[in-house]
């Protein structure tokens, strides 16, 4: 009964942190981030690119302040970080091949992205940061719950 209530505090703990992060994440890019991002053009599409340029307008003052890769870096790092504590959590900290594939997929698909931007076979400018926080925010939910984590050998569906 205490590992079953453990568990279920580790699942809600993981979430709580993940939808956390994604808030974090999703008010950097919003509220710092330039307004050439095509989500603008999507704001702007339901109404709502008046609040959000408000909202820019009010954080100006933070933004002058903030480190470039809070603005550029972080938000990613944050989404692969929330991503990979949803998977965790979604199956129970107990991952087979297939599932520990699922949860770095993310992460793989940025780390992929920016190995194209360092070759020149991709759009945008490889950074070094972005790459950090790809592979911090893989890594760091495994090792924040590394006592609950089981990974079998056994390959299962995702």
């Amino acid at each position: 009964m205490v590992f079953l209530k453990r568990a279920l505090f580790n699942q809600f703990l993981a979430i709580s942190i993940a939808l956390s992060s994604i808030i974090a994440g999703g008010i950097i890019y919003l509220t710092l981030r330039g307004t050439s991002l095509l989500i603008f053009d999507w704001l702007d599409f339901v109404g709502l690119s008046n609040f959000f340029q408000h909202s820019q307008n009010q954080f100006a003052a933070i933004k002058s302040i903030c480190p470039e890769w809070v603005i550029y870096s972080l938000p990613d790092g944050l989404w692969v970080f929330s991503f990979t504590l949803f998977s965790l959590a979604y199956y129970k900290f107990n991952l087979n091949l297939g599932q520990l594939i699922f949860t770095f997929s993310i992460a793989g698909v940025g780390i992929t992205l920016e190995f194209f931007q360092f070759i020149n076979c991709n759009f945008g400018t490889f950074d070094i940061i972005d790459l950090s926080f790809y592979i911090a925010g893989s890594s760091l939910p495994f090792y924040i719950f590394k006592n609950e984590i089981k990974i079998h050998r056994s390959r299962g569906s995702v």
